[in-house]
């Protein structure tokens, strides 16, 4: 029997349980650096995500608690506080600046971005997705994925903790309220309104374009789907350099965990440095990194940027800013004892990964492979350990003896740390970690134990060869040289200046500031761990590097005292005596000279005199034109 049209059923639109957001209830949080933080709604609505309160079981600082005790702050507190700072900068410039056009969903946005810019952190600081997780793929036969960041990992996690809420991005309807796609808060009232007004108006709804903002300012840089920035328009761009500045690097994520870490490690040089938030101000400057910007990139040349900018007097400041950078890597962030245990952490991993189930709704994920999952990286802490040190089964036996070692303190132990100060040890940087340990592994050499007839000998897996990199934010160059600054006699334009008409700011000259620069910007050294804290263990493992490493040294000596314009034979440095014609002759000249360029150029200026009076006289020459053209 057909039915008649007028009674035909349309399908049930699904209705969810949706919640209206209290907005205008505000809250407030203590805070040992800001003293005192303020939480709007929408911003309570995220932290009461699992995806965010996930971050308190998150160390900031890893594994630096078994060096300064007391620095096991959490992602949650520096996420607090980066949330603070962004919305103080924000409103400063709003106030300061009022033709810019900074609207009260501008400020918490970029407050939001500030909230959620590490959501997507992995377990102990950065040995998650710094060495585990490629030191995992590369352990599969298959390694086709993308290489993995923790940032990438916030913008899952934003998106997560949205669903979490009820809501998701609807990517064809940019200007539009969030799509409604679960029970949790209505998607068309979330946003944020005055105590003023009884309902919220419709400018003030987050949107999707919203969302997208909020990821651009997290990730620096457009999203994969977009060529460029959708977020806000070009008149608003300074906004992004709030949370992540791309241009100099200074931003409020830096100043906060700069401050906090160094309350915990350092004390009494935990100092916010509030100048920088005060006294910020957005002007007009040419690009400071066009090869890397990708506006430059598209127009083919460096551009104008509305910039976050300071004035002049910033100038010392700022290189006190950067080397407060270069200190807490020096002494915190890479201490070798936070090293040592950051390798057994990642050995634990490793050794568990095959063994460790981590619950996501599709099933289980590995350790290694969580990320790739949101349901399953929530569950995914530094209390991992835990886990795999309480559980019962065989396999993690040996994952379980390296967590005991660290319980006892018997770590593994640094055998090498051997400065880089000269052309020689120039030349061994230029192989990789893998090189120089089976360089280490080639020396024959061997003691006996104390019964006088075992014999001790090194093995592959006693040994870790790590290259540490430390500079001031810039590696070998000057990181204030990125920044730029307004003249004191155009500060006076700011504040009532149209956008058209802001200042040009422009890079303060070294001679201003010149007694406050490091005379090396750069440090690198060469260390080497052996897992055997055996003491005789570790001297064979010292003893073998620095015979491997002088034998180096020598063949690098004598690469760099033969000439390369030498007649003949004189500059093949290998043991193949045949022939050569011309033209490989000529390019073997061309290389050696690049290479010890290359090599003089990377030292720092109080250098490179000593360094080019030991190589050959033509090298010198071209080295020294090549050192004028730089300036």
């Amino acid at each position: 029997m057909n039915t008649p049209e007028g009674d035909r059923k349309l399908p049930a639109i699904r209705q969810y349980n949706v919640r209206p957001l209290d907005y205008r209830k505000f809250v407030r949080t203590n805070d040992d650096i800001h003293t005192s933080i303020n939480l709007c709604p929408v911003t309570t609505a995220f932290l009461s995500t699992p995806q965010m309160q996930r971050l308190r079981g998150l160390k900031q600082l890893g594994t630096v608690e078994h060096v300064y005790v007391n620095a096991t702050h959490t992602r949650f507190d520096h996420s607090l506080g980066v949330m603070h700072l962004s919305e103080r900068l924000c409103k400063s410039l709003q106030r300061r600046q009022p033709n810019l056009g900074i609207s009260n969903k501008d400020v918490l946005c970029v407050k939001l971005a500030g909230l959620l810019h590490d959501i997507g952190h992995g377990p102990f600081s950065h040995i998650y997705d710094g060495v585990f997780v490629p030191a995992a793929r590369s352990d599969e036969v298959s390694n086709s994925e993308d290489e993995w960041c923790h940032e990438d990992g916030s913008l899952m996690m934003i998106d997560a903790a949205l669903k979490h809420l009820g809501m998701a991005v609807d990517l064809d309807r940019l200007d539009e309220p969030l799509n409604q796609v679960g029970d949790g808060i209505d998607a068309k009232a979330f946003g944020f309104s005055t105590a003023q007004e009884l309902i919220i108006k419709r400018e003030n709804i987050i949107t999707s374009r919203d969302v997208i903002f909020i990821k651009e300012c997290i990730l620096g840089g457009p999203l994969s789907t977009f060529e460029k920035f959708v977020g806000r328009p070009k008149d608003k761009e300074f906004l992004y350099d709030i949370v992540s500045n791309r241009h100099c690097g200074l931003d409020v994520d830096k100043i906060d965990y700069y401050a906090r870490d160094s309350r915990r490690t350092q004390q009494g040089s935990s100092e916010i440095e509030i100048m920088f938030i005060e006294e910020a101000l957005v002007a007009k400057a040419v690009c400071s990194r066009p090869k890397k910007c990708f506006h430059c990139q598209h127009c083919g040349r460096p551009s104008l940027h509305l910039m976050i900018c300071w004035p002049m007097k910033l100038v010392v400041k700022s290189m006190e800013f950067f080397k407060t950078r270069f200190a807490m890597h020096s002494k915190v962030y890479t201490h070798k004892t936070v090293k040592a245990v950051e390798y057994m952490i990642c050995d634990v991993l490793r050794l568990s990964d095959p063994h460790i189930k981590i619950k996501s709704n599709k099933g289980y994920e590995r350790i290694s492979t969580a990320m790739n999952d949101a349901s399953a990286y929530v569950n995914l802490r530094d209390s991992v350990i835990d886990t795999i040190e309480l559980s019962a089964e065989e396999e993690l036996k040996p994952a379980q003896s390296i967590l005991q070692r660290i319980r006892s303190r018997d770590l593994y132990k640094c055998s090498v740390q051997q400065p880089v100060h000269d052309l020689a040890g120039e030349e061994v940087w230029l192989q990789s970690e893998n090189q120089i340990k089976e360089g280490i592994l080639g020396i024959d050499c061997q003691r006996f134990a104390e019964d006088g007839v075992t014999t001790i000998k090194i093995s592959e897996n006693d040994v870790i060869v790590e290259k540490r990199i430390i500079h001031h934010g810039l590696r070998e160059s000057n990181p204030v040289s990125l920044m730029r600054y307004v003249p004191k006699h155009n500060l006076s334009e700011i504040s009532d200046a149209q956008i058209r008409d802001l200042p040009i700011a422009k890079e303060v000259d070294e001679h201003y500031y010149e007694s406050h620069i490091p005379r090396k910007m750069l440090e690198k050294t060469f260390r080497v761990y052996c897992r055997d804290a055996d003491p005789k263990k570790v001297d064979l493992v010292r003893h073998a590097f620095y015979q491997w490493y002088h034998e180096q040294g020598k063949e690098a000596e004598m690469m760099t005292t033969i000439s390369p314009c030498a007649k003949g034979k004189a500059i093949m440095l290998t043991q193949d005596e045949s022939d050569d014609d011309d033209d490989e002759e000529e390019d073997n000249d061309q290389n050696l000279v690049s290479s010890q360029l290359k090599i003089v150029a990377s030292h720092g200026g109080f250098k490179k005199r000593k360094y080019l009076d030991s190589i050959s006289p033509n090298v010198k020459d071209v080295a020294r034109d090549f050192r004028s053209m730089i300036g």
